[in-house]
């Protein structure tokens, strides 16, 4: 039986103290539902990890893992309550019973296992894995090279017939600037089909135009590679595609507007227009839209990888 003893106090741990005589006690938790050759696992240091996020009465803890394989810097995500355990064994069979697994050390954290203990009248789950860095600030700040192993790594998840389900900053990990994704409890079932090929600063297709929503989300929310399809000038929306020439801009100017005003939007105008123009060229590969023309005319029979 593989078994994980937990050696020393849990860190401002006020849930496992007062259903324990000893809080210094050791922890033991077998290894729930996996075969293998037995190991025993032991923790001899605990820290809160990162921010200490607590749900409920669930805790991540970073601590120091000794195994078979030397000692090992590791997370520990904790449920005393019953209320995660359900999640907690849906994140372990996908790492364990998927394709998706294969993906550990790599685009995903190496898995320890799950383990349990009955602690009076609580059950403790524990789902161990490899500790892979911090997770990133701001995806619409990081460098290039990360955001592009960040879409091939997202696109080797879903080659293996899921979508991650909750990607955002706190679920994406920097390992020494190689994304590594984390949190895998809303993984579902997933065909990926990618109708165009990611160009930055294009205006951006539908999510029918593109094909899959996941990345699609991805890209256009959380990384920011894409422009709006429309734009306001003189508390107008327009739509891009729509717009012929700067004085088109101009064509709802607020009556009254003075000569200095109207000469100032002018200018705007021109600049706002090139900029349209940018778009287009990087959109369609043509600065005039052709009617009935679409983004996939342009874009489609590449993928992302």
């Amino acid at each position: 039986m593989t078994t994980l003893t937990i050696t020393c106090r849990f860190p401002e741990d006020e849930v496992l103290s007062f259903e324990r005589e000893d809080p210094d006690e050791p922890l033991t938790l077998r290894l729930v539902n996996q075969k293998g050759a037995d190991a025993k696992l032991t923790v001899d240091k605990l820290v809160l990890a990162t921010d200490g996020t607590r749900h409920t009465q669930s805790l991540v803890l970073r601590g120091r893992v000794t195994g078979p394989l030397g000692t090992m810097e590791s997370i520990l995500k904790l449920d005393f309550t019953g209320e995660h355990r359900d999640a907690m064994l849906k994140e372990a069979t996908v790492y364990q019973k998927t394709k998706v697994g294969s993906l550990q050390g790599d685009v995903l954290p190496r898995f320890y296992g799950c383990f349990e203990a009955k602690v009076g009248s609580m059950v403790v789950t524990c789902l161990a894995m490899e500790y892979c860095g911090e997770p990133v600030e701001d995806l619409r700040h990081i460098a290039h090279p990360f955001r592009q192993n960040l879409l091939l790594a997202v696109r080797d998840f879903h080659k293996r017939g899921k979508t991650h389900g909750d990607l955002y900053e706190g679920n994406i990990l920097d390992c020494h600037g190689h994304p590594v994704l984390i949190d895998l409890e809303f993984a579902e079932d997933h065909k990926c089909v990618i109708k165009m090929k990611i160009v930055t600063g294009a205006i951006r297709p539908t999510v029918e135009e593109y094909g899959c929503p996941e990345l699609y989300e991805l890209i256009s929310e959380r990384l920011g590679l894409w422009k709006t399809a429309v734009i306001r000038f003189c508390n107008q929306t327009f739509w891009k595609d729509d717009v012929t020439c700067a004085e088109h801009l101009l064509d709802n100017m607020p009556t009254g507007t003075g000569d200095e005003e109207r000469h100032k939007l002018a200018e705007q105008a021109k600049l706002v227009f090139q900029e349209i123009l940018k778009e287009r060229r990087l959109t369609y590969g043509t600065e005039e839209v052709l009617p009935g023309q679409r983004r996939v005319d342009y874009l489609e029979g590449a993928h992302v990888a």
